[in-house]
């Protein structure tokens, strides 16, 4: 399995970096501050980013909501769990986006890739959600797609997220690829909120 992802790494690594251009391209003229890829058991993969406007933007709209259900509005997650993420523009019609994805030529291979393993054999499911993990992570922090961020001036905080399993992954993917973010402070906070989120 190590060997699959080794094999098809640095195609991942081009794809994310294409996929990146793009969605830096849909959202000109905004603030990008976060980029992730979520994936559900390391399949069906979204790449997004977020941006300062956008994040402001949902906050100013939830938050009326919630004050409605006396609710308190949980900003941390809105600001780092991707799931809330709203600032690529989508098709109202459709709730797709406009732009191609560029990883769907890897997620090919590794869907075709999955549907050979045993996953009754013992430990098999778990070890595929480790690498299929960790390959999304060394992609994301490529220098193929840091080199992206850089060509628009900016340094994003980075995270793979499980949508519907353990955020321990996601802490250990925000803590490999952000340790060493220049802005500590902000950096601190992601990871409180991971840590919180993972128990």
């Amino acid at each position: 399995m190590e060997e699959f992802f080794a094999s098809i790494q640095p195609t991942l690594n081009q794809n994310l970096a294409d996929e990146f251009a793009l969605l830096l391209d849909a959202v000109a003229g905004q603030t990008p501050y976060a980029g992730a890829i979520a994936t559900a058991e390391g399949l069906a993969w979204r790449v997004d980013l977020n941006t300062e406007e956008a994040l402001a933007t949902t906050i100013d709209v939830a938050g009326p909501r919630y004050a409605e259900l006396n609710l308190d509005l949980d900003e941390a997650q809105l600001r780092w769990w991707p799931d809330e993420w709203q600032a690529v523009p989508e098709d109202p019609d459709t709730g797709m986006r406009r732009i191609a994805s560029p990883t769907d030529e890897t997620y090919a291979l590794v869907r075709k890739y999955f549907e050979t393993l045993d996953l009754d054999g013992d430990g098999v499911y778990e070890e595929w959600l480790m690498q299929a993990s960790r390959f999304l992570a060394r992609g994301l922090g490529s220098d193929e797609v840091r080199r992206v961020w850089a060509g628009r001036n900016v340094t994003p905080f980075l995270v793979v997220t499980e949508t519907d399993g353990d955020a321990g992954p996601a802490l250990e993917a925000f803590q490999e690829l952000n340790a060493s973010h220049p802005d500590q402070e902000r950096y601190q906070e992601g990871l409180r909120y991971w840590q919180e989120y993972a128990g």
